[in-house]
């Protein structure tokens, strides 16, 4: 599987091969933006802080939509063994993203084009924020969005 293979929350980004697709949840792509370095844990944020500076240098980095663990759960303290044990409400996350903008899981595309759909599609249109309803990060992404 690629998440094994390729990352880890140290941050094994240099290595890769940026022809591989890295597997991203839809719905990370509006927690991407609205990062401000806050996370469950110090192993959380080294690895967020990672994966978005990766992505930032590099926005031409393919990207497969999958609604299951993916980069950025690596390190998450709710990522049991490979699934997340609020799997129903990031999976559903997952399926507005992709059927707001338009994807289908297994779609890959860069980085850039995601994040250029997402936001203009979720984020100038305020729809993230009755997709991430009871997010328990939601009242700090306002924050951070109303200084975007």
């Amino acid at each position: 599987m690629i998440i094994q293979k390729i990352w880890s929350w140290k941050g094994i980004l240099n290595r890769m091969d940026y022809n591989e697709c890295i597997p991203l949840r839809p719905h990370h792509g509006l927690c991407i933006p609205h990062y401000t370095g806050y996370g469950y844990d110090a192993r959380f944020v080294k690895n967020m802080d990672d994966i978005i500076d990766h992505f930032n240098d590099h926005p031409d980095q393919k990207i497969v939509l999958r609604i299951s663990a993916d980069v950025l759960c690596l390190s998450c303290p709710n990522n049991q063994h490979g699934s997340c044990n609020k799997e129903k409400t990031v999976a559903l996350y997952d399926r507005s993203c992709l059927t707001l903008c338009g994807f289908s899981e297994g779609q890959q595309l860069k980085w850039g084009d995601f994040l250029q759909a997402i936001t203009k599609t979720l984020m100038e249109t305020s729809q993230w924020e009755r997709i991430c309803g009871d997010c328990q990060w939601l009242q700090l992404c306002q924050k951070t969005h109303s200084g975007i």
